[in-house]
């Protein structure tokens, strides 16, 4: 409004300009997720449709605008902006299902938090231990061999795993001596968990086989040469 004085005939034009609304779209983590249109300044009362995009193993949440939820719906249509504005759009880990079992129920299985959805990239940790007269020998996903050791740190994958464990039959070791002076023995060597080794004992000339001895504790286990 202004005032003015003049001595003729005068025209006078007004002249407008958009009023502008700063408009900032953010995602909450653009490791999960971006973003568009890209920040930026906008007419006053226009319609803006901005869009989420999830990366993979992650999905769409929500809009939220200081800090109000304003939408579920991964497009969102902002009728009439009116000023400056901030729309954040927030992502969630998507969930994969995670399972592992023994082979042959030769061992028994632990999972963190127990099988089921887990988020993905998180780390789970898994763990078997077999039953007596077995050994844990490799974890595998199908037919690849992920870990070789009993306790398996998984990070989740997309899709998730079934998992195995594999184990072999524990070896033993059974060593039989003898003084030379006196005879030889024989049967010693390398035998699966609950088989049956037989030693023999051969006195040497002038001797008699007398008993067998434990070699850790020296007690006497048994008696008969065979």
């Amino acid at each position: 409004k202004i005032k003015l004085k003049y001595d003729k005939d005068t025209v006078f034009t007004a002249i407008f300009r958009a009023i502008k609304c700063g408009v900032v779209t953010e995602s909450d983590n653009n490791t999960y997720g971006k973003v568009t249109p890209a920040s930026g300044s906008y007419n006053y009362d226009t319609t803006l449709v901005i869009t989420a995009s999830e990366e993979p193993g992650y999905k769409f949440s929500k809009w939220t605008y200081q800090p109000t939820v304003t939408s579920l719906s991964i497009t969102y249509k902002v009728q009439n902006l009116n000023g400056d504005t901030t729309f954040r759009a927030e992502f969630v880990p998507r969930q994969y299902p995670v399972n592992a079992v023994a082979d042959g129920a030769k061992g028994t299985v632990t999972i963190e938090g127990g099988a089921g959805l887990k988020d993905y990239n998180s780390q789970v940790t898994i763990n078997v231990t077999p039953i007596p007269g077995y050994d844990f020998k490799e974890w595998r996903k199908g037919d690849q061999v992920v870990s070789n050791s009993a306790t398996y740190y998984y990070t989740v994958e997309i899709g998730g795993a079934n998992l195995v464990a594999y184990f072999t039959e524990s070896e033993f070791t059974v060593t039989a001596s003898a003084d030379p002076a006196q005879g030889s023995v024989s049967g010693g060597g390398k035998y699966l968990y609950g088989a049956t080794a037989t030693l023999t004992a051969t006195p040497a000339y002038g001797y008699k086989f007398k008993e067998w001895h434990d070699g850790t504790a020296g007690t006497v286990v048994a008696e008969p040469a065979s």
